[in-house]
């Protein structure tokens, strides 16, 4: 396999849209919490212009998608090494095949039948133990700028979809394409940070439904079975 385009193969490029989406569903209470407190910690007469507020919203997603695609190049430099180490052959199908079981894991997970997948989030604490501190310096939000950096340091809390992303990322064997990965989870999770007025009432709605959490799941399953090696 040609590994320029690996991103394409066994349909991955959609996966890390529907690992963001799925972190909207699954972690819309911390995340609708996080933004809720960020929002009402703005000025009253920015929480008053749309157009203010929505600019404010969109740099902290500018800062979260920075930190995603920065993690993302290095899981990718760390899946070249791997690629290195044991062979491009082997690596691939190794990396391939442990990305295709987080995929199904995270798509079980998400249907309500596979709960322990959380202790995933465990592995960032420590990290984060030592990032949180710049994030309450940067509260209450009074400027984009400064939501950029406040997203910069958001992007690195602790969540089992991201690192689920992290190790498809590991898959690209090049920086480029596990940057790219991580950039496109961070779009996808657009919907819970821009979830503001008649969009929260939506996604609360999508989040509390059964059948839209039973699609995205079989969607995420059916690209674990596909990324596989040798399925696609």
């Amino acid at each position: 396999m040609n590994m320029d385009h690996a991103i394409l193969a066994g349909g991955s490029w959609i996966a890390p849209l529907l690992l963001g989406l799925s972190s909207s569903l699954h972690c819309l209470g911390m995340c609708g919490g996080i933004i809720g407190a960020i929002t009402m910690s703005l000025p009253v007469e920015v929480r008053g212009n749309r157009f203010a507020l929505l600019l404010h919203l969109l740099a902290l997603s500018l800062g979260r998608l920075c930190s995603y695609t920065l993690a993302g190049v290095g899981a990718g430099l760390l899946g070249q090494g791997t690629f290195g180490l044991i062979g491009p052959a082997a690596g691939h199908q190794v990396l391939q095949f442990s990305a295709a079981v987080v995929l199904i894991m995270a798509g079980i997970h998400l249907s309500g039948r596979f709960p322990s997948l959380a202790f995933l989030e465990k592995i960032g604490v420590p990290l984060w133990s030592r990032i949180e501190p710049f994030w309450r310096h940067l509260l209450p939000l009074r400027s984009p700028v400064q939501g950029i950096f406040l997203g910069i340091v958001w992007g690195w809390m602790p969540c089992f979809l991201v690192y689920a992303t992290l190790l498809l990322s590991l898959t690209m064997a090049t920086p480029l394409q596990g940057g790219w990965t991580m950039f496109l989870f961070g779009i996808g999770t657009l919907p819970v940070v821009m979830a503001t007025g008649f969009l929260t009432g939506v996604i609360m709605q999508w989040r509390h439904n059964i059948w839209m959490r039973l699609v995205v799941s079989v969607f995420l399953v059916v690209a674990g079975i596909l990324t596989l090696p040798g399925v696609a």
